[in-house]
């Protein structure tokens, strides 16, 4: 069956070698309806269409049809060597993969670095056409809507009989406040401009009642990044946030108490806020349920620091050891043992020791600086294409963040390698658009002379 199916995709497959920029687009679609792939963990509809992409791009250069070059990249040896790492930990720890005979399961962590690894390199030199840009965007708005409305009956489903707190927390939301947002950034409403913060406001809202409040505080930040390199004067646009910051919090305070219970949870974080205790007790126990977590894997971290304990572990000999205890509250020892370290630093650490905590600082760090600098750069135009890229970079860059400072882990940390090959591409497509514009005012400049 599987050979007959590659047969009758292969035609196909090989129409798309000469729309690769499509095939990314289509990636970008299915990442935005947030759909994962039943009974295969860490897969969704987003990482097959990005394989897919990873298909065209290997039988372009295998038939010597790529359209694309490309460029040298600093990121080139960090991910490199991340890759490198990965390799050994599977060959001395185990694949994680019962194809390939083995006794261990998480696998599919590797699986999705490497072809995050793959996927980079695969797009690196790709251009993309305004119009790609433009599907991208709408394409999302349609697409996230279609994955909240048909996760909705799968979360009703799944909270049924669960606590108040767990049926407040609308999670299914999340994709189409994400799809929402960047149209009211990039979108520029001449005659309609109040419809920009009421779209913002939109987001926020919806964003609120998933409860989740790091989703919460990632979009606040990503909304201030993106006006903060737009703005022309920097120091007058961290006054008024700070304006807009203190206003804010004394509307949350004033207003907390009449929220529903999902936006409780997702600012009770807020200093004065008066949250239901229900919601305040969920909150509080989630925030040292995950201390609880950090002290135990910190104490166990040392043994790994010269070669990690790697993202595969053998799931018969941990399920015959749980206790009933264990699973009811998900304790500490349970968390260690399937790799739930709610870190990202931790992740790397204990999974892939210094080399793998050197690797990663090393490839954020020279991504965030890449960021920087094109997003100061491209944010000076104000077409919809810089807008839309200023937003990806912006985007990215509470990624890295995020990811040491707020909650990460090694399928995460394949997701950013993954945003970056598509934040690229979207940047240098753009910087080209701005090249060739400049070029074309210059020779009818000439002209005129």
């Amino acid at each position: 069956p599987v050979l007959m199916l590659g047969l009758l995709v292969l035609p196909f497959v090989l129409m798309l070698i000469k729309e690769p920029a499509l095939v990314l687009t289509f990636s970008v679609l299915m990442d935005a309806t947030g759909i994962g792939v039943p009974g295969v963990s860490y897969t969704t509809l987003g990482l097959l269409a990005k394989l897919l992409l990873i298909v065209v791009a290997i039988l372009g250069i295998a038939l010597g049809k790529r359209g694309w070059k490309g460029a040298r990249l600093a990121e080139r040896k960090p991910i490199l060597m991340l890759t490198m790492i990965v390799f050994v930990l599977m060959a001395t720890r185990g694949t994680g993969i019962r194809a390939l005979g083995g006794t261990t399961w998480g696998g599919m962590i590797y699986i999705n670095m490497l072809l995050a690894v793959v996927f980079f390199f695969a797009v690196n030199g790709l251009i993309v056409s305004s119009k790609h840009i433009h599907w991208m965007l709408w394409g999302a708005l349609i697409a996230g809507l279609f994955g909240s409305l048909l996760q909705q009956s799968g979360f009703e489903d799944a909270v049924e009989n669960q606590t108040a707190a767990a049926q407040s927390r609308l999670s299914f939301l999340t994709p189409i406040a994400n799809a929402i947002l960047p149209l009211a950034l990039v979108l520029k409403l001449k005659r309609a401009r109040w419809l920009v913060p009421c779209i913002i406001l939109l987001c926020l809202g919806l964003t609120g009642l998933t409860g989740f409040r790091s989703r919460l505080v990632g979009m606040i930040a990503v909304i201030s990044g993106f006006y903060f390199f737009r703005s022309r004067n920097r120091v007058a646009f961290i006054f008024k946030m700070g304006t807009l910051g203190v206003l804010t919090w004394i509307t949350i305070v004033l207003a907390s108490p009449m929220l529903p219970l999902g936006l409780q949870r997702a600012v009770s974080f807020v200093p004065g806020a008066q949250i239901d205790s229900r919601i305040a007790n969920d909150a509080e126990g989630s925030i040292e349920w995950r201390i609880e977590i950090w002290k135990y894997c910190l104490e166990r971290a040392p043994q790994y620091l010269l070669l990690g304990r790697g993202a595969t572990f053998d799931v018969m000999e941990t399920s015959a050891s749980l206790s009933i205890e264990d699973r009811e509250v998900y304790s500490p020892w349970l968390a260690f043992q399937t790799r739930s370290y709610h870190s990202g630093p931790l992740t790397l650490l204990i999974d892939y020791g210094l080399p793998g905590v050197i690797a990663a600082l090393w490839l954020t760090v020279v991504s965030f600086r890449f960021l920087w600098r094109t997003a100061s750069r491209i944010a000076l135009s104000d077409s919809f294409e810089a807008r839309y890229a200023t937003y990806l970079c912006v985007t990215l860059l509470w990624m890295w963040f995020s990811f040491y400072f707020v909650y990460g882990g090694a399928v995460g940390f394949a997701g950013r390698i993954f945003r970056m090959g598509l934040v690229y591409v979207v940047c240098a497509s753009v910087l080209d658009m701005q090249d060739k514009q400049s070029k074309k005012n210059e020779l009818i400049s000439g002209e005129e002379e």
